[in-house]
């Protein structure tokens, strides 16, 4: 919450000419929105750091009982899991910039829809099918980003539970 209050205290604290430049602006947002996913990302961690601390040492009480080639094949399935999760975390911190560029194009149009001072031009000119034509585009590149992203996690979890019963399975055998 800090890190949160932090940049509150920043942006309530910019000077004037910097609340229009736009360069400026992004980095708020972009902050922001890096938080909110730090935070949501944090309890992931944690939660499965703390699963893989509890199966290292369930398995190592099991291990000293077995013979030698099974706990090869669950260190491997361990290490090959780990790796791959690894590859998919940098895939979601390099494509940053793609999600943080989606939620602030959306942000865009939903706050100048809402302002006041536009408004009185939307109805005039008639811009209203323009406006919603815009809209749909922002959300199809945000849906079609997010379906990226979830197909690359659908695909983690998919390779977690292969490794899992691997893992399992060898040591159950």
């Amino acid at each position: 919450l800090r890190i949160i209050d932090a940049i509150n205290q920043k942006a309530c604290t910019i000077s004037y000419p910097a609340t229009q430049d736009p360069q400026t602006i992004k980095l708020l947002e972009n902050a922001v929105a890096a938080t909110k996913d730090a935070f949501d990302n944090i309890w992931n961690n944690v939660r499965e750091t703390a699963v893989n601390l509890a199966s290292i040492i369930i398995y190592c009480i099991f291990l000293v009982q077995l013979e030698w080639w099974i706990p090869v094949i669950i260190i491997a399935a361990a290490v090959a899991g780990f790796y791959f999760n690894r590859y998919l975390n940098k895939w979601d911190y390099s494509h940053r910039e793609e999600r943080a560029t989606c939620y602030t194009r959306m942000n865009y149009i939903v706050k100048k829809s809402e302002d006041f001072a536009i408004a009185k031009d939307i109805r005039i000119f008639g811009l209203q099918n323009w406006l919603q034509d815009i809209y749909n585009d922002s959300r199809n590149l945000l849906k079609a980003f997010l379906h990226k992203k979830e197909r690359h996690d659908i695909w983690s979890n998919v390779f977690q539970i292969v490794c899992d019963l691997a893992r399992n399975g060898i040591a159950y055998f």
